[in-house]
């Protein structure tokens, strides 16, 4: 079964604990129609840059097409009633389908395992920087 790989990197304008509430929404979201896991990353690689350009990273069953997916960020940026209304457009998000053999490789990936060593500060940054925020490495998301 294909899985799919969601990125979502809000603009810089957006405080983390409201991103963090709108993955709280998407996850309640996507827990009605798959299982998967998420975690939070940000791309600092020392102390003064901590936080800069976080982001959430999803690996979940299928949920639907592309499109679909989008369509939830879509009404929360655009909906009258969102408490999120304007915070984060739908071309925040990028969903990339997997084939079932790179599901490790993924999964590895979201725990830090990343073969470029050039992100080697920004994970040993992700470290403490979840840490000071009381983040899990990894949350898992199950199908209710």
């Amino acid at each position: 079964q294909f899985f799919q790989f969601i990125t979502i990197s809000p603009p810089s304008t957006l405080d983390f604990f409201t991103f963090y509430s709108i993955t709280d929404a998407f996850n309640a979201w996507i827990s009605k129609k798959s299982s998967g896991h998420m975690c939070f990353e940000q791309r600092g690689k020392c102390h003064s840059e901590s936080g800069k350009g976080f982001h959430a990273h999803y690996l979940v069953k299928k949920i639907a097409k592309k499109g679909y997916i989008l369509q939830f960020f879509d009404r929360l940026y655009k909906g009258e009633r969102s408490k999120f209304k304007g915070l984060l457009p739908s071309s925040s998000v990028q969903v990339d389908e997997r084939p079932p053999d790179h599901w490790q490789r993924t999964y590895d990936y979201m725990l830090g395992v990343k073969e470029d060593p050039s992100k080697q500060l920004s994970i040993e940054q992700n470290i403490l920087w979840r840490e000071s925020l009381k983040l899990d490495p990894i949350y898992e998301i199950k199908h209710i």
